[in-house]
């Protein structure tokens, strides 16, 4: 008799796909982020000073080499709240082009 068995990194996989895919469909879409609850939010983060620089290690997609940037906590907040409104945008976007709006 031949039976098939599951490896338990194989389960695993399968296992955290559908946790994933569960998890984000239960997630109720939420309308653009007001401007003054996310600097609000970022200054309680980040115990925030505007002022103080903060320099992280970025490496771009397709690359192996890692660059260290260093901005202002203000302007990395700001970079943080375009990369949102962009992605915000695609998806309202790609919502209209297949029919799906509001």
């Amino acid at each position: 008799m031949n039976t098939t068995r599951i490896r338990p990194p194989v389960l695993l996989l399968v296992a955290a796909a559908y946790a994933t895919a569960t998890g984000c469909a239960s997630i109720p879409a939420e309308s653009d982020p007001d401007p003054e609850q996310f600097a609000a939010e970022v200054d309680r983060r980040l115990d925030f000073d505007p002022n103080k620089r903060t320099c992280r290690t970025i490496r771009p997609t397709g690359s192996r080499l890692a660059e260290r940037i260093c901005k202002s906590n203000a302007e990395w907040a700001g970079i943080e709240q375009e990369s949102r409104n962009t992605i915000n945008k695609v998806q309202r976007d790609q919502s209209i082009i297949q029919g799906g709006g509001d």
